[in-house]
């Protein structure tokens, strides 16, 4: 336990003196930019702003390397879906330096390399999964917050207001994230997007097929002209229509999902009930090396079951 607690904070204590020097870097370079110097008075050992601006250079080329991993964009567009403050190379680093912390707990523990190198593959599996678990958490708010948009818009325009103002009225009140969302596209529409192109990137973003019914709906009647109230109507009616239909799936699918949990905990229940009764034999499996490596097996084949078995209840259209 001490050897865990000191790694965890060796690891937050690292990443803390490598967020500081990066943030002071950059509010220096940035300061020394915008007030300018004169380099007749600067010491001879001094960096120059030049030298700050190379570093700036050298750290985007790290940044737009990392970008052009699949994956790396895809944690990155998880990232922001899910709302987390975090940027990339941020995230990327924390993972890191857990997985390297996890790995030598575990060698250290069960002095097995096999075990410590499952471990560096393990965390970054988890983060993974726990960043797209909140961001289709945030898709689904997204989806369950657009038909009181879309009858808010309507009542809007009847009243008169325009499309733009019809928005900046909905969103006002609306909760996150849709207010959020929404004040993105207004702050692109006002800085001179055009709003074909906002409205696209909006759905390219949250890729859900509400959202891409709404906006392939205002993009056609932007483009084209014309009552942009009666498509709107016309979408309402679908998602509403949708909803019911998913809440059909989620009941009739509802045992299924509670199975995969209850097979996933099965394991570990009757290991913890022989653990209450026989701990002798858990004491032998602990000290050799190959009852450690059957339970790292048993782990891994169990978590690999339940993300199995929540794939086969989970339904798609």
């Amino acid at each position: 336990m001490e050897i865990l607690l000191f790694s965890i904070a060796a690891g937050v204590l690292i990443y803390l003196i490598f967020d500081y020097l990066e943030t002071s870097r950059r509010e220096k370079i940035i300061e020394r930019i915008t007030t300018g110097i004169n380099t007749s008075y600067q010491d001879s050992d001094a960096d120059s702003i030049w030298t700050g601006a190379m570093n700036l250079v050298q750290l985007e080329a790290v940044r737009s390397l990392v970008y052009s991993s699949a994956i790396s964009r895809a944690f990155d567009l998880a990232l922001r879906r899910a709302g987390f403050k975090i940027g990339l190379m941020q995230a990327i680093f924390f993972v890191v330096i857990i997985s390297s912390v996890i790995s030598a707990v575990t060698y250290a523990y069960f002095k097995n390399a096999s075990a410590a190198l499952g471990a560096v593959f393990v965390f970054p599996i988890i983060v993974w999964l726990v960043v797209s678990h909140f961001a289709e958490k945030r898709q689904s708010q997204m989806d369950k917050q657009l038909p009181a948009l879309i009858n808010s818009l309507i009542n809007t325009m009847r009243a008169g207001g325009t499309p733009v103002q019809a928005l900046m009225a909905s969103s006002e009140n609306a909760p996150n994230p849709l207010k959020e969302s929404m004040s993105e596209v207004l702050n692109f529409i006002q800085l001179g997007r055009p709003p074909i192109l906002a409205w696209k990137e909006w759905s390219d973003f949250w890729d859900t097929k509400d959202t891409k019914l709404l906006s392939s709906g205002i993009r056609l009647k932007w483009d084209s002209g014309g009552q942009m109230t009666s498509v709107l109507e016309h979408i309402y009616d679908t998602l509403e229509f949708r909803r019911r239909m998913e809440l059909k799936v989620s009941t009739l699918t509802a045992q299924a999902k509670l199975s995969s949990w209850i097979l996933s905990a099965l394991p570990f229940l009757l290991g913890l009930i022989t653990y209450l009764y026989r701990p002798d034999l858990f004491d032998v499996m602990l000290n050799d090396t190959r009852g450690t490596s059957i339970l790292i097996y048993v782990v891994v084949s169990t978590f690999i079951g339940f993300l199995w078995l929540r794939h086969i209840a989970k339904l798609r259209s």
